[in-house]
């Protein structure tokens, strides 16, 4: 009697899914037109720079880039052209991504399409602008990028300072470039979700020289954690160091900075880093922003949504370009109470319109407000800032914005061997055409 034994291979559904995020990015900064500047991809409100080891930073987690969309306020003129190309750094050299898009002549949009492109834990990554036979000077860029992390619930961030002290500790906030400071409470950004920070990357552009060190530490509600790595010169000129082996968890509403400590009197530099957070609810984002610029307590300002200290300034000046997410809600901590009877509101605007994502310091008690559990739409190549509205003349504070992005998961499908035994040929026949077509006489 004959044995037969089929591999049958089918794509069902699996537990595997892709978590989505949005690299809310722009500045009100322009670009030279006569020579490619730098500026790092994650988030904006800072200027660019002719150097790129002054805006790079560390890809923490794995993952793929994709849905580049880029918006300028001038046209660049006949014959001429703006292109913005993400690059990286993997170890051998600056190479161009396929994430790239190009606004020519008449055009105020680009958009990168279809394409995607993969970045690795270690890579440095880099936003090129480059001008093409001298586009019109002065004009605003923004964009957005969609990351796709391999991993569920993971999101990146990423971070940099300058003004580091060679002899005294310094803090910076932990998202985009940022001046250090001697103060953490001046430094730090607000959690706005429950979730795990881990896999610390920092790159230094300075080795330390020999013998001497930085220590890069993640701080949490003022204090340091286990989240810590340090570069130190052994004679080898080392620039970088990681640690992905501590976590942290963070809940809503606590402040992360990163504090970085000098030993023996490292040389002068800059540094750019990032990290992972894995949020406790799959498809749940971070926005981070604010700092370093005391509120206006007469006139209503905006800032920018995802920032280091986003100066504040008039409607349209902060705004940043978003692609699709939805908006749940927001955390917001003030450096002192806006005092009694007075308050500040705090607003999501989409395209100038404030949304639901809203909440208000008031009185002579609060530091803090937030609101959850809201749904608020945000469309592909929508322009978001923070408006904030004073009241009765409050005190005047400085405050930390965060908002909750979500972008529901994708289940990605799975390749699965089902293998079909019987005692003869006709028996194989039966029983595979049975458990595909629901044939009732299969053999059991």
């Amino acid at each position: 009697m004959k044995k037969y034994l089929i591999g049958l291979v089918l794509l069902l559904p699996s537990i595997v899914f892709a978590s989505e995020s949005v690299w809310v990015s722009g500045t009100p900064d322009y670009p030279a037109n006569n020579a490619t500047e730098y500026n790092t991809p994650f988030t904006g409100c800072q200027t660019y720079e002719d150097n790129g080891y002054e805006r790079q930073v560390v890809v923490a987690g794995p993952g793929t880039i994709s849905k580049l969309y880029a918006t300028s306020s001038k046209t660049p003129g006949s014959g001429n052209s703006w292109t913005l190309t993400i690059y990286k750094d993997s170890g051998g050299g600056w190479e161009a991504t396929d994430i790239t898009c190009t606004m020519s002549d008449s055009e105020q949009t680009c958009d990168c399409g279809a394409a995607t492109d993969t970045i690795a834990a270690g890579d440095l990554i880099l936003m090129y602008t480059i001008p093409t036979s001298g586009p019109t000077g002065g004009a605003v860029i923004k964009w957005s990028v969609t990351f796709d992390g391999d991993n569920a619930a993971e999101s990146i961030y990423g971070f940099g300072a300058w003004d580091l002290h060679t002899s005294y500790v310094r803090y910076f906030q932990a998202v985009a470039y940022s001046s250090a400071g001697s103060s953490v409470e001046t430094q730090q950004n607000v959690v706005p979700i429950n979730g795990t920070i881990r896999d610390l990357y920092v790159k230094a552009h300075n080795n330390p020289s020999e013998g001497d060190s930085w220590i890069i530490t993640l701080m949490l509600d003022g204090e340091p954690t286990a989240l810590t790595c340090t570069i130190a010169d052994d004679g080898g000129g080392q620039t970088t160091c990681n640690n992905t082996s501590d976590t942290v968890a963070v809940t809503a509403g606590q402040k992360i900075a990163f504090e970085a400590d000098p030993e023996s009197y490292p040389d002068a530099t800059r540094l750019g880093g990032g990290y992972i957070f894995v949020a406790d609810t799959d498809g749940e984002f971070m926005l981070l922003s604010g700092g370093n610029d005391d509120l206006n307590p007469s006139a209503t300002e905006y800032g920018a949504v995802h920032t280091h200290g986003w100066g504040l300034g008039s409607q349209g000046g902060k705004k940043q370009l978003s692609t699709a997410f939805t908006a749940t809600g927001m955390y917001v901590y003030t450096t002192a109470v806006a005092g009694a009877g007075n308050s500040y509101d705090f607003a999501l605007d989409d395209d100038t319109s404030s949304t639901s994502v809203t909440c208000q310091i008031a009185g002579d008690a609060d530091t803090t407000c937030n609101i959850t559990g809201e749904s608020v739409s945000i469309a592909t190549t929508s322009y978001l800032e923070t408006s904030i509205v004073p009241t009765s003349s409050p005190d005047v504070v400085d405050a930390r914005v965060s908002y909750i992005g979500y972008i529901a998961p994708e289940e990605a499908g799975e390749r699965r061997v089902i293998m079909i035994g019987g005692n003869n040929e006709e028996d194989i026949n039966s029983d595979w055409y049975s458990c595909l077509f629901g044939n009732t006489s299969v053999r059991r």
